[in-house]
Parts: structure tokens; sequence; C-alpha cells
């Protein structure tokens, strides 16, 4: 994110409007709005790109990325992406719309919520029974109801949402949001150093209408600067179930999710999180990098100590992907993009580190996400959505 982040932190918050305003009706915390969907401007489109010469060449070729699909759905930078349940592609933007996609290989827009926020949307967490949970720079947790008739339907009329719930969870910029299914609990992070647990209630009223009720849990502020990354990392066998938290502050902290979250460990001077690199990566380790640096590190959770440093290109990396050996690999590596709008792969035992794609976007990498066993998606600045096709990546 880079300086896009830093100038987040400095920008001043707009006024809510009346119609987001808390409501201190108890009966009435959040007014119900159910829509048919009308789009306030032209949808917009995606569409193939035009095949290079050197892609043309590589067609048939181990190795090979290619863009498949660009998808310009947002007016400005897409800060989030995820995968739902269902396989289709949901994102969020700086224009504070949210979109999900048909799940083949149009990626035609099924559903638009606009105008979710009255600032930035940074990210967003789908929960159950087609629950929708986006965070924003307004310092609010959203929660929407979706439906969608037909997951490859092109049409838009049967496909709906309504608002349920809003939360006034932090004072400005709600980085990210984790769900703990198993104790119906939503954590948040955000600008104001702190981490909050919040205890959900989802009920179903009459008519399938969805409501939620929720009470702040509890609040960590163990870090001396912004929040802007948290994982869940467990291990079964050890009976270890952590919380882990990344900042502004260069530490990586450690919660005990069993014992009302109470600090277990605090590493120090490690790096400056970034929002996309704070993953799991196996029973024992998980990934972070990003901030200032150019290098990502693995971390072993059990005995809290940095195993690996390896470098992730010229840049400061605001994403890394694990992706897992399958029919298309025989073997784990990291897929890391950032500032140097190129893409990085590392290979995972011996680290080896090559450039697979230059130039894979305008400007900087937001965001990765893997969609099925040999396609990519990935965001930037630059507004747009691309689809990626690959195979093993080798060092031939």
């Amino acid at each position: 994110m880079g300086n896009y982040f830093s100038s987040l932190l400095n920008l001043k918050k707009p006024d809510l409007p009346p119609s987001t305003q808390i409501n201190n009706n108890p009966n009435n915390k959040t007014d119900k709005i159910e829509s048919k969907n009308k789009l306030e401007k032209l949808i917009p489109y995606s569409y193939i790109p035009e095949e290079t010469e050197d892609e043309d060449i590589n067609n048939n070729k181990k190795g090979t990325l290619k863009c498949i699909r660009v998808i310009k759905s947002h007016q400005k930078w897409c800060n989030c992406l995820i995968k739902l349940k269902s396989g289709s592609l949901c994102s969020c933007s700086g224009d504070r719309t949210i979109n999900i996609y048909s799940n083949d290989t149009n990626f035609n827009i099924l559903l638009n919520i606009p105008t979710c926020h009255s600032d930035f949307i940074l990210y967003i967490l789908e929960l159950p029974n087609l629950i929708l949970a986006s965070s924003s720079s307004d310092g609010t947790i959203k929660f929407w109801k979706i439906h969608i008739n037909n997951y490859i339907d092109n049409s838009l009329g049967n496909n709906t949402y309504y608002l349920i719930e809003t939360i006034f969870a932090h004072e400005t910029d709600v980085w990210k949001i984790l769900f703990i299914s198993k104790k119906s609990q939503l954590i948040s992070c955000g600008s104001d150093a702190l981490i909050k647990v919040w205890d959900l209630k989802i009920f179903s009223q009459k008519n399938n209408i969805i409501s939620i009720d929720y009470i702040l849990s509890k609040v960590l502020s163990y870090h001396k600067y912004w929040v802007s990354s948290i994982i869940k990392v467990k291990n079964e066998n050890l009976n270890v179930n952590y919380l882990v938290s990344g900042s502004g502050d260069n530490t990586i902290k450690f919660y005990n999710i069993y014992d009302k979250y109470n600090l277990v460990h605090s590493m120090e001077k490690v790096i400056c999180c970034q929002q996309g690199t704070l993953i799991n990566y196996s029973n024992k380790k998980f990934l972070i990098g990003g901030g200032r640096g150019i290098f990502f590190y693995v971390v072993n959770f059990i005995h809290f100590q940095v195993e690996s440093k390896i470098f992730g290109g010229n840049e400061e990396i605001n994403s890394i992907l694990l992706l897992k050996k399958n029919k298309f690999r025989k073997k784990n590596g990291f897929l890391l993009g950032g500032k140097e709008r190129c893409f990085h792969y590392v290979e995972e035992k011996e680290y080896k580190h090559k450039i697979i794609k230059n130039n894979a976007h305008e400007k900087y990498i937001y965001c990765f996400i893997e969609l099925n066993d040999n396609l990519i998606a990935s965001s930037s600045y630059d507004n747009v959505i691309k689809i990626w096709k690959y195979d093993e990546f080798t060092f031939d």
C-alpha cells in the first residue's frame, strides 16, 4: 500500500450523513433496507485482453502466467478480494461499493451494493447464512444479507441485499475483520491501535429477515500504532490457538483465543506489517511481510521465532499468496506483489526467487487470491481486477 497507506491515516474523515448516524432507539437499531439492486451507474464491464506476441509464443510452455480477463468494475482502487463459499469472486473498493461476480469465465456482476459506507471500504468477509461483513475508513463494520438467485445467471433482477446491522467500531480505519466461528465472535483492528472482540448473535426472524445483536467483549490495547492485520493460527496437537496481530509499531503479538485473549507473547522489532501480508502457512508457521521492507519472514508460532528471512523484490510487499501443491504444481510456493507492479514467485524449500510477470498492473498491487487450481485474481491501485491463468512456475 505504501504511500496510499500513510495517506489514508492522515485523511480528514467526513461527517457521517444523517442516515448513518447512531440510532438511539433500542428497538430499531438499524433501518432495514431491501432492494432490487438498482445500480446507480451504468454497469462496469470486463473484457478479454489482447494477447501480446510474447504471451502467444509462451502459451504452451510450463510456468507461464497469462491474463485471461480484465475487470473494470470499480471507479477507484480495489482494496480486497475474497472467494465466497459459492466459488464466486467478491470485491470491495475505495469507491465504497461491493461487487459479486458470476462464477464462470465472464465475471459478470451479479450483485452490486452501492455506497455501502461513507468512506473507503477496506475489507470484506463472508459469514454464515450468506452474510457479508464490510469494514471501512469511516470506522464502521456493516453486515449485509445477500441473496443471489443464480450464480451463473447474468440477470441482476433477482439478486437482492439488505443492510442488517452497523457497528461503530473504531475511531477511524477498520483495516481488517476476522470471524471466530466456534465462539461466534468478530475481531476487528484499526488505525486507533486497538483490537476489539465482538460477541455476535445471529437471528432469523419472520419472512427470513436476519438480525444481528452484538456486544463489545474485550479491547486489546497492546500496540502503539495502527494494527493492520490479524489472523488465527492453531495447532490442535499442541493445544495452541492464537490470535496474531501485526502493526506499524514493528511488533507481532500473540493472544490466547480460549483464555480470554490474554497476551501470550510479543515479538519485537520484526517488521512494519501491511494488511495483506500476515497469512497462515502451516500448523506451525505463518508468513509476514510488507511495510517498508523488501523481505518477508517465515515465523514459527510455536517457538515465537523467525525461521527465515526471504528476499521478495526491490520494493515493498503488499500481498503474499501461498500456492499449495496440486495437480498443476509439485511444490508449494509464494506469490508476491506490491509497489514494484510485478509478480514475484518464491519456491518453498530452497526459497529460489524469480519475477514471473513484469508490469502486471499499471500501478502497485494490493491483493491476490486463488480462485481455483490454476486461476488467480489480482487487484491494484489502477482500479482494475485481473484474472490470471497459470501452471507450475519453474526455475529452468
